[in-house]
């Protein structure tokens, strides 16, 4: 009895399904169970425009010696500094890209020009709700202090002088928590204003420039320091990120935005590298994001352009 022939197109698609199968157990050994598909087509060139619908993101904007990183809560949105008045309109635009047509807050967590110059650029495109700031904590500082209030003034944006303990609504699940508003000092760094995001079971920490007095008002404040992400201290100098700190935060993300002006401090990245901790530097890794779902957190990548 002759044998009942396969048609051609039906071979093909059988030959294509055991390839795929093939492909798919090869990669199912060599993948960790962590790894997404969308950092698979990332690697090999097919990623597309970042992602927005993440349950939660943090984003650290590769901005040289300066500060600048946006938070995405759903709808809601906060920026953390601004960096230098160059970098404004980069970062309005990445924003808008991103679909944000409001920020429910804006953080200064001290006035200079590497945190705070691009907030002008960013605000007459994008309109705030609300800014937080630290109090004002020497006469030294009078005239920066003023001239924030001002530019905040400009764009009618209401300023609130964050006090610590206070809490603020950020979306659903997630809250800002104000640790520290400086402390006492001519030293502007020490003036800055830290806070601590939590979403669901995943908290984050922002240091602003925070340096050594900081550190130690924050290890006897009494406050809850352990965080899943920490961005260092005053761009990973050494006056920032004392083992003694970081051993309190217990960070599993450590993130330095860094530059030839402020360059990473070889003792901080020995502290780092002491506790097992990889530095993700924007000096060498661009411009970061990372994502929660409040219980995981994950580095997604340099998405941003």
């Amino acid at each position: 009895m002759e044998k009942e022939r396969i048609p051609k197109r039906k071979k093909i698609k059988r030959y294509l399904l055991i390839a795929f199968l093939l492909f798919y157990s090869l990669f199912s050994l060599c993948v960790s169970a962590e790894k997404r598909w969308p950092e698979v087509f990332a690697a090999c060139g097919l990623a597309e425009e970042p992602q927005t619908d993440l349950p939660f993101s943090v984003r650290v904007f590769s901005v040289g010696s300066a500060d600048c990183i946006l938070l995405q809560n759903g709808q809601h949105a906060m920026l953390i500094d601004s960096a230098t008045a160059d970098q404004g309109v980069r970062i309005a635009q990445t924003i808008r890209r991103l679909g944000i047509e409001n920020l429910d807050y804006v953080v200064a967590t001290h006035p200079h020009s590497d945190h705070a110059g691009g907030f002008p650029d960013i605000l007459s495109e994008i309109p705030a709700k609300q800014a937080l700031i630290s109090p004002l904590r020497s006469l030294q500082n009078y005239q920066s202090y003023r001239a924030l209030n001002a530019m905040f003034d400009t764009y009618s944006v209401p300023v609130h002088e964050a006090e610590p303990g206070e809490t603020f609504p950020f979306g659903n699940r997630a809250r800002i928590e104000i640790l520290l508003s400086g402390v006492p000092s001519d030293n502007e760094n020490e003036a800055s204003l830290v806070i601590r995001v939590v979403y669901g079971n995943v908290s984050m920490l922002f240091m602003g420039d925070a340096e050594a007095k900081c550190e130690q008002a924050l290890l006897s404040s009494g406050f809850t320091l352990q965080s899943d992400f920490i961005k260092l201290g005053h761009h990973g100098s050494k006056t920032s990120s004392s083992a003694e700190f970081l051993a309190a935060v217990r960070p599993k993300f450590a993130v330095v935005s860094c530059g030839e002006a402020v360059p990473l401090a070889e003792e901080t990245l020995l502290t780092l590298d002491q506790m097992g901790l990889r530095a993700y530097r924007t000096d060498l890794d661009g411009d970061l994001l990372f994502a929660t779902d409040g219980t995981l957190c994950e580095i997604k990548g340099s998405e941003i352009s």
